[in-house]
């Protein structure tokens, strides 16, 4: 190896001029036996390319086939040398019988060709890429490979267009033996000749005379790179991954398999992101965009650079000399047998098969001048340049598709729709735009869209509102409805990352705006993608896209397609389509997104007949079990969280309606009185109302209720019946009456801890004493009206028959947040002295009428302290003592109370969702906030006449409802008030100084709002509505 690496230095170290063009040498190795080095004497295969053709030119680009070579100047002179029995260096008729060329030939080609600016040869024929974005062939067309003149004699075919490509423009093509790829600028390739190994990944081992489109994974793929060797070619896509297909027999697709070959492109497994390939006849090497170098395929001669000889290495492995080297490597060239690279800092490497010699492991040479690698068959030509820098040595990819920037500049100015066509609306350059800054460094996974929705948003934003015109926006939606018809014609075969991101970038664009029918169809296309990839799609959406995007620019989207159906009740597949993908929206987004913002209002607009009927139909559909499905409203009741609460309500009471009235009718028939009377006391209310409930049948309890109370005149048209439950209320869910507890500082009242009867009713135990509660809510829900009462989402859990059966510490923070907060730092701890100071043990400390007690969890919980190993069993003990252990049999029995009047089966209630059956219940809590300060007290120099409280007052009430919510929870540390109302909160107003631009603070547990003397009303809302925001934790704020 030594003699190989000193040729090498004497070779670039020649100071020669011969060749030498304005500071450019050529130099070239390898076999030389048809003169394809250009090397004046044949018998040589080191040396300078000499030439006086090329003195004071520039050479733009070499390529070299088996034997023989193109090189074309910066000016788009072409010359050849080397073997021409085929007419693969010149055809024409005058060349016919030259047979050979030794030194460098100019090519004539015919007219009209365009200057040509990229090269590239098979065995036996060329390929020329001209500036205009064509691909012209010659030479042999043995298998079709010159992609024209099929019909013709197949040595010396004149140069001519490939076809079957006629209107994209290209800008890379690669020659196989027998084979021509093309690129085009939108990312999309084409092959044309010998089909033999599935080497032109159509599917099938037919040779094709024209250009046909590689399809499958590649369908829509952006690809921005491209290699062929002798059976095979690798395509490089603009995320970085690298697909292949053609001859597997030695391993040169990296895949481990016992085909000897693979028709269509399929994905190669390389654990990293690749900016170029390069392809010898049976192996591959890849270049990642970190500079590290891949290599698979055969090693015979040493051509994968593993160190050994190797027969065959797949998948890709790391090339571990180099590597080692601590090189960045810039460029890679392949020939047949053997591969040479360049490094950054201008140090070449080469390996394989090496003129007579087998090179197993790199060879590195320092040749700092070098600044292009060219290599093909046994040849390599490099290009060395005086004064040559290390960012010259990086060849640069163009960009196929937009960027941010790009659109900013579009859209300010010109004819807009005509500008963006290339990049927004076709799906191979979609594929490949908005692209995030650090897509080429991130893992080669599927779990980033690697797409700039941000960017993408705001700069498609700005464009959208910058196209006025009339014509430009029909054009526009003209545009997108081809872009859409595209897409869906590829759905069925997207089976790669690559292909999917357009379909996400459409989904969210604002130009969508503009064309909302086929917004709609392209809703149906994701439905039409294969099971994977539409799942990896609804992935992409729930991690890439953001929470004002997700909720305006998709979910409120998607619900106003649903309602022009719902409007006209158009129940085809595109409605329940749409069911189907808000389904799936809403359940990735629970807890993260209000359930509000999926509901469809239009049946709100309905009339009680239209409801009426709409119900009754999906009710005797359902309860048939038969015709569900074909159920004309079938597809809007399966999905009850498009439906609001005050809709599923109106449903219910519908339902109410229609069981009382069967009832009235079989009480009519009966002669009894066809209501449910009720006279109670007002100082005995709760006995009253217990004893009449124990002493009536189920079927009376199921009567139109009608209250009255003894003593007092008055017919009860519902007036009486709400004072009746607001009263019942403060007394069955008083925490002093015993039978439910306050949670923490929610003021949420869940079950008592208690043993024994605390109604004091004879014959009644304490289970069936919250069987009568379970009835009293069941009687209000019943009769359609309000209880004030504060209860946990556990509570609706429970009604809904949808308490879990092993609570988390997410369920637990919405039981009790403060606590489940403290729980999570327990979790959390790194300490075990931390945790062990604040001696804790297997027990609860719990209240009852104002006695604390501690109370085991577990058995043996007293004496049981909590580790750091056994902290999770502590949590996990706890929140299942807090919701279900301490009080099992008082959950069931209040729950089968429930039942007995509203049944499970009863359809409207299986329509809510656990907030919803409490806003049912218990109503939107009401923030009467004329009652709070009517109870306010002032301290610091403030009093209800100061101008900076009057500003307040004034403020507030004009607050939103979810603005008073935030300040209420501001002020106390809860967003609801107490049972009985805000005038029960002793609020203060306390003087913080003069003006400043200190935001307001408060003690939540005194209730007290701290607020600066601000000199105007305008700064008083500003710092509140801030403080407000800003405002974390609870406690002292």
């Amino acid at each position: 190896m030594s003699s190989l690496k000193d040729k090498f230095r004497s070779l670039v170290s020649s100071t020669s001029n011969t060749g030498k063009n304005d500071g450019q040498v050529l130099y070239s190795w390898g076999h030389n036996g048809n003169g394809q080095l250009g090397i004046a004497n044949e018998s040589q295969n080191f040396g300078n390319v000499v030439t006086d053709s090329l003195r004071g030119k520039t050479v733009a680009d070499i390529a070299c086939g088996r034997n023989h070579t193109l090189i074309v100047t910066s000016d788009g002179i072409l010359y050849g040398v080397g073997d021409n029995k085929e007419g693969q260096i010149s055809p024409s008729p005058a060349d016919k019988k030259k047979k050979n060329f030794k030194l460098l030939h100019l090519v004539s080609l015919p007219q009209p060709v365009k200057k040509i600016v990229q090269l590239s040869c098979g065995l036996y024929h060329s390929a020329c890429l001209t500036s205009g974005g064509r691909v012209v062939t010659y030479g042999q067309n043995q298998y079709g490979q010159l992609g024209h003149s099929h019909d013709r004699d197949p040595s010396f075919v004149m140069p001519r267009v490939v076809e079957g490509i006629p209107h994209s423009v290209l800008t890379q093509v690669a020659c196989g033996e027998h084979s021509t790829y093309m690129l085009s600028k939108q990312g999309e390739v084409y092959a044309c000749g010998r089909g033999s190994e599935g080497r032109l990944g159509l599917g099938n081992i037919e040779n094709q005379h024209a250009a046909k489109p590689v399809r499958g994974p590649l369908e829509g793929n952006p690809v921005c790179h491209i290699a062929a060797g002798k059976a095979h070619c690798v395509a490089v896509s603009v995320s970085g991954r690298v697909y292949g297909w053609g001859n597997t027999a030695d391993g040169e697709l990296g895949f481990e398999t016992n085909e000897d070959y693979i028709p269509t492109p399929q994905q190669i497994p390389i654990q990293a992101l690749i900016s170029k390939v390069a392809c010898g006849d049976t192996h591959t090497i890849f270049l990642g965009y970190d500079g590290a170098l891949y290599s698979c395929g055969s090693g015979e001669y040493g051509q994968l650079g593993q160190g050994d000889k190797t027969l065959k290495v797949v998948p890709p492995l790391p090339v571990g000399k180099l590597a080692e080297a601590d090189e960045r490597i810039v460029q890679a060239a392949c020939g047949a047998y053997h591969t040479c690279v360049l490094m950054e800092s201008g140090k070449l490497s080469c390996f394989g098969k090496i003129g007579d010699e087998n090179v197993f492991s790199p060879m590195l040479v320092d040749v700092k001048a070098v600044f292009r690698l060219i290599a093909g068959g046994t040849s390599t030509f490099i290009m060395r340049l005086n004064d040559v820098t290390p960012e010259r040595r990086v060849l640069k990819d163009k960009n196929l598709g937009m960027n941010v920037e790009m659109v900013k500049q579009i859209s300010k100015g010109g004819s807009k729709s005509s500008k963006l066509k290339a990049g927004l609306f076709d799906m191979y350059s979609l594929n490949a735009s908005f692209l995030d800054k650090h897509h080429d460094r991130s893992n080669n996974d599927d779990t980033s869209s690697m797409v700039d929705l941000e960017g993408m948003i705001e700069s498609l934003d700005t464009y959208v509102e910058s196209v006025t015109d009339k014509d430009d926006l029909r054009r526009m939606r003209g545009l997108v409805a081809g872009l859409v018809a595209q897409m869906d014609k590829a759905a069925p075969f997207v089976t790669e990352p690559d292909q999917l991101r357009a379909y996400l970038i459409l989904l969210v664009s604002p130009i969508m705006r503009t064309a909302p029918k086929e917004h709609e169809a392209l809703v149906m296309s994701i439905f039409r993608l294969p099971e994977a990839s539409r799942e990896l799609l609804l992935q992409w959406i729930e991690s890439d896209v953001p929470s004002n995007v997700f909720k305006n620019g998709l979910v409120r989207q998607l619900i106003g397609h649903l309602d022009k159906h719902i409007e006209f009740q158009k129940w085809t597949g595109q409605a329940v389509t749409l069911c189907q993908l808000l389904s799936r929206l809403h359940d990735m987004v629970k807890g993260r997104l209000s359930s509000t913002e999926f509901y469809t209002e239009v049946p709100a607009k309905f009339s009680p007949q239209q409801l009426k009927h709409l119900y009754l139909r999906w009710r005797a559909a359902s309860s048939s079990g038969s015709g569900a499905n074909n159920s004309p409203e079938f597809s809007l009741f399966k999905y009850p969280f498009l439906l609001s609460a005050d809709t599923k309500r109106r449903f219910m009471k519908i339902e109410d309606q229609e069981i009382q009235h069967n009832m009235f009718a079989q009480n009519l028939f009966t002669g009894n009185v066809p209501i449910f009377k009720l006279d109670v006391r007002r100082e005995h209310i709760l006995q009253d109302t217990i004893d009449s409930i124990l002493k009536r049948r189920r079927k009376d309890l199921k009567m139109p209720l009608r209250v009255s109370f003894i003593g007092e005149e008055g017919l009860d048209a519902g007036g009486v019946r709400k004072e009746f439950f607001q009263l019942l209320s403060a007394e069955l869910f008083n925490p002093d009456f015993g039978m439910f507890r306050e949670i923490g500082k929610t003021r949420s009242l869940w079950f008592n801890n208690t043993v024994g009867s605390i109604m004091d009713i004879e014959d009644v135990s304490q289970t069936d004493e919250y069987k009568i509660v379970g009835v009293i809510m069941g009687l209000a829900i019943y009769n359609d009206t309000l209880l004030d009462v504060q209860f946990p989402l556990a509570m609706y859990q429970l009604l809904l028959n949808r308490f879990p059966k092993t609570p988390t510490i997410e369920d637990f923070q919405h039981f009790d947040p403060e606590t489940a907060k403290q729980l999570s730092y327990i979790l959390e701890m790194q300490n075990a002295e931390e945790l062990e100071s604040l001696e804790l043990y297997f027990s609860i400390t719990q209240e009852s009428f104002g006695q604390v007690k501690e109370v085991p969890i577990c058995q043996g919980g007293m004496d049981i302290a909590v580790t750091m190993d056994n902290r999770d069993k502590y949590v996990e003990n706890y929140i299942r003592f807090s919701m279900i252990d301490s009080c099992q049999d008082k959950k069931d029995g209040l729950l089968e109370g429930f039942r007995y009047l509203i049944s499970e089966d009863l359809a409207a209630l299986k329509l809510f969702l656990p907030d919803e059956l409490e806003l049912v219940l218990v109503g939107t809590p009401e923030l009467d906030f004329s009652s709070l300060k009517e109870n306010a007290e002032y301290e610091g120099g403030y009093d209800a006449n100061h101008k900076t409280v009057k500003r307040f007052w004034k403020i507030v009430n004009e607050f939103t409802y979810s603005q008073k919510q935030a300040f209420l929870k501001f002020v106390t540390g809860v967003p609801r008030a107490p049972v009985g109302g805000l005038k029960t909160i002793k609020f203060k107003l306390q003087r913080a100084g003069p003006d400043s631009n200190q935001l307001p603070t408060s003690y939540t547990c005194f209730n007290t709002l701290l607020l600066p003397d601000y000199a105007s009303a305008e700064k008083l809302k500003d710092r509140l509505l801030l403080g407000i925001e800003n405002c974390e934790g609870f406690g002292l704020q």
